[in-house]
């Protein structure tokens, strides 16, 4: 046995190329799979670490439970830790903040404190010191330091009797008189006088919501409570909304407010609308299938070739004594070395190519988005690609080397056992001779001659293209789905009320000094009241989602929008335009998706509506066109009619104050917000800006590294098809060279040999393709059906990469042949006929 395992290492020295291209497909397919698990553990530790840093690391919250039944829920097997703290009241303080008037303090305990950020000073000891958050003071101006001592007159709110908690924001009855808005004064009913001393400041934490009424202040939680807020990590978080309910129906808790961290909760597989899992799931199971059947081809087509190529020395090894038993020890022992070279450098090569890809992605990302990649190693998605791949490899050798051991000395010194057929099965459809002559005859006769050579090229041909095509399709779907969550479609706005002139002067000032691409004026946006219009001038899908809630007192609610004229006579002519297009989102059996529908059922309308107490009429033209800047309008439930801005003053004889929008597609919109932000524009009014651009940039980033890494992947899978294919034809090539040499023999010129080789690639690529583009497809297909329980999307077929895989497979299946046959050309005949394979 040791004298076959020198053997075989000399085999593998002498055949470099053959030990080269095996090596690099097991490294690549290693690199492949276990590149994919660490890319999945990086990326979900990434998410993990950026919600935990915007959302905190509980997993579940339960608002109001008494004390016995908080020493139950923190008794919870299931539980990894809890934290809670006991909502005290509020205190009025002089906060610069209108709309944050108040001091929220609570009693925290001691494990959520320490889950506080804190910025200067210390953690309190006992309830008679707090720490506040440091926009206490950048956001409420209320000049609080460490060591200052305050005294607190802390209650609740109540409005007009009603007692509002910390979820009511502030001015939250306040209304609208007429076109004054008019707030509704809040009172604080105090129970509890206490002196506190400041002893630290802390950022702000995710336990105060960005629109709460009261800045948070944590004192240490030393007395018993009626009511406490608990906080609850579980070690199992994929199982949180199980164990929560669990809890909330065994105590009784059902009728208290409790809610989830599905910010979060999303990273550990969980999710709130089971579709969300159950989509990306068939995805991923997509993915790995094609990924693993390829990474199975290109290993099984080595072996199997390297195995074709030693089957006269395993027939020569057997003629000298070698056992069947031994030979295929020896093929399992060359798997074993090129295996452990090719997993080890493929490790090597994941580790380091993921770490580069997180740099580069962080790099590129530096200042775009508030997610820091981090490189982390999972070792369950570390083991079991490469168990994975020591299967495959074992496998892949163990299987062809049976087959070989079992060949008789004479059949295996021969080599004659590949080729078993008939007069019938060599004739050729006449057609093929009339098209390509003489040689695309001997060519085809050839590959029905060799058919499991042939076969091993057309299946790696075959692989090579669904999982391009695979990966085109993910990408092409991950865009698509992008852009189907924009809510908006500008990128800035500008909004003021006032005077009509001061708007336009300063609309104008802003539209010169900038490079705006296109833009959109609203001068107002008011509520009317249709009074002629009945159900089935509606479609059905809009009485069914929305029309109910717009009916009150048989009229209809409608927004009235008011456009620059220059604006509106882009669009139309007509006295009135409807927006046809609503975008309705359903959450029906825990699925969410979005449906387009339409509003209207005809053409044209005349509108009799009520606004401010009078009656007009309107002709109306109903456009199924979305206007540039208003898509973010089709979200809401409301109709929408839209009017001149001459038509509103003439006839609707407004004379008020206009709350005005300079919608704005421009380039320089960061500028913009930044000159806007800083008072560089001299303007006559005070102006709210806002600019979905800049937060999109998340969104567009992201995918932008998505497509990074897609890019990486479908390079990857494509060097992996392309040594397979390289592997496979040049190793049948030289396995033919005395057929060749035979041919030339008897008058193949280097014309007609050429020919042969175009045709027989001609023939792999065609029939590759015939069942490598409807695979394609179907996957495509698979992709799509399991994208549509959450978004409303038809079937993308990616013809673009289905043209770079046509073409790509005519050139890689040429050039391997070309390169493959240069020194079968130049050999010399007389040699080439000696020559034993051995």
């Amino acid at each position: 046995m040791q004298i076959l395992n020198k053997l075989t290492i000399k085999h593998l020295l002498m055949n470099k190329k053959r030990t080269l291209v095996t090596i690099m497909g097991i490294t690549l397919s290693t690199a492949l799979m276990v590149g994919i698990g660490l890319l999945v553990s990086s990326y979900l530790e990434s998410m993990r670490l950026d919600a935990i840093n915007n959302y905190g690391a509980y997993h579940a919250y339960i608002e109001g439970v008494e004390e016995e039944e908080l020493k139950v829920i923190e008794n919870n097997v299931n539980l990894r830790s809890s934290y809670y703290y006991a909502p005290l009241g509020f205190a009025k303080v002089n906060s610069e903040n209108e709309y944050k008037p108040y001091l929220y303090v609570v009693d925290a305990s001691k494990m959520l404190l320490d889950t506080l950020s804190l910025v200067e000073g210390r953690l309190p000891s006992n309830n008679n010191e707090i720490v506040i958050s440091e926009h206490v003071n950048s956001d409420g101006n209320l000049n609080y330091h460490v060591g200052d001592t305050i005294t607190l007159f802390i209650g609740s709110r109540i409005v007009d009797g009603e007692d509002l908690g910390i979820t009511h924001n502030y001015g939250v009855s306040s209304s609208w008189v007429g076109d004054n808005y008019i707030p509704t004064s809040e009172e604080i009913n105090a129970f509890l006088t206490k002196t506190y001393t400041i002893v630290g400041v802390v950022d702000r934490s995710f336990y105060e919501d960005y629109s709460a009424a009261g800045y948070m202040v944590f004192s240490l939680d030393t007395n018993t409570h009626n009511l406490y807020n608990i906080y609850l990590e579980y070690k199992n978080p994929s199982n949180t909304y199980q164990y929560t309910e669990n809890i909330v129906n065994q105590l009784g808790l059902e009728d208290l407010s409790y809610n989830y961290n599905e910010q979060l909760l999303y990273f550990y597989g969980a999710s709130k609308y089971d579709n969300i899992n159950y989509t990306y799931l068939p995805m991923i199971l997509i993915a790995l299938t094609v990924i693993s059947i390829g990474c199975i081809m290109v290993i099984y087509n080595s072996f199997a070739i390297s195995t074709m190529e030693r089957k006269k020395s395993f027939g020569l090894y057997a003629s000298v004594g070698a056992t069947s038993t031994q030979i295929l020890k020896t093929v399992l022992f060359e798997a074993f070395i090129v295996g452990i070279i090719g997993i080890i450098l493929g490790i090597v090569g994941a580790f380091l190519g993921i770490y580069i890809v997180i740099l580069i992605l962080n790099h590129l990302l530096d200042g775009f988005i508030g997610i820091h990649f981090v490189f982390r190693v999972n070792w369950l998605y570390l083991i079991i690609p490469l168990i994975f791949m020591i299967l495959v490899i074992f496998i892949s050798a163990y299987l062809p080397a049976r087959r070989s051991s079992k060949i008789t000395p004479i059949e295996a010194i021969r080599s004659n056992d590949d080729i078993k057929i008939s007069k019938k099965e060599v004739k050729t459809p006449k057609f093929i001779r009339f098209l390509f002559g003489i040689e695309g005859d001997i060519a085809f006769k050839n590959i029905k001659r060799n058919k499991k050579k042939y076969r091993i090229t057309v299946i790696s041909l075959f692989i090579s293209i669904v999982m391009f095509n695979t990966f085109t399709s993910y990408l092409t779907y991950i865009t698509a789905s992008s852009d189907m969550v924009d809510y908006y479609d500008y990128d800035i706005l500008i909004s003021s009320s006032g005077d009509l002139n001061t708007l336009q002067d300063d609309m104008d000032i802003v539209l010169r000094d900038y490079q705006i691409n296109d833009s959109l004026k609203i001068y107002n946006k008011d509520v009317i009241y249709v009074t002629n219009l009945k159900d089935d001038d509606f479609s059905l899908e809009y009485q069914n989602t929305y029309l109910a809630d717009m009916i009150s007192d048989d009229q209809i609610l409608f927004h009235l929008y008011v456009l620059d004229d220059t604006d509106y006579n882009k669009l139309t002519q007509e006295e009135a335009l409807l927006i046809n297009s609503k975008y309705y989102i359903s959450y029906q059996n825990n699925n969410r998706k979005m449906y387009d529908i339409d509003v209207f059922n005809n053409k044209r309308y005349d509108l009799e509506f009520i606004w401010k107490d009078s009656s007009f009429n309107i002709q109306a033209l109903v456009t199924d066109e979305v206007i540039k800047g208003l898509k973010n309008e089709l979200y809401t439930p409301v109709p929408i009619l839209i009017i001149p801005l001459s038509t509103y003053q003439d006839k609707f004889g407004f004379l008020g104050e206009y709350f005005s929008t300079l919608i704005m597609f421009t380039p320089e919109y960061e500028n913009i917000n930044q000159d806007f932000s800083d008072n560089k524009l001299n303007l006559n009014l005070d102006y709210y800006v806002y600019s979905p651009a800049i937060e999109y940039a998340n969104t567009r980033n992201l995918v932008l590294a998505i497509k990074i890494l897609f890019y990486g992947f479908i390079t990857l899978v494509t060097l992996i098809g392309v040594t397979s294919v390289f592997n496979t034809i040049s190793t049948n090539i030289n396995l033919r060279r005395k057929e060749f040499a035979m041919m030339r023999s008897v008058g193949l010129t280097p014309s007609g040999f050429n020919k042969i080789l175009f045709f027989e690639s001609l023939f792999f690529g065609i029939k590759s393709l015939i069942y490598g583009i409807p695979v394609s497809i179907g996957i495509n297909v698979l992709i799509s059906l399991s994208l549509t329980s959450v978004f409303d999307t038809s079937i993308i077929i990616p013809w673009k990469s289905i043209l770079i895989s046509i073409l790509g497979v005519f050139i890689i299946v040429i050039l391997a042949m070309w390169y493959s046959a240069r020194r079968v050309k130049k050999e010399n005949i007389l040699e080439a006929l000696r020559e034993e394979n051995i």
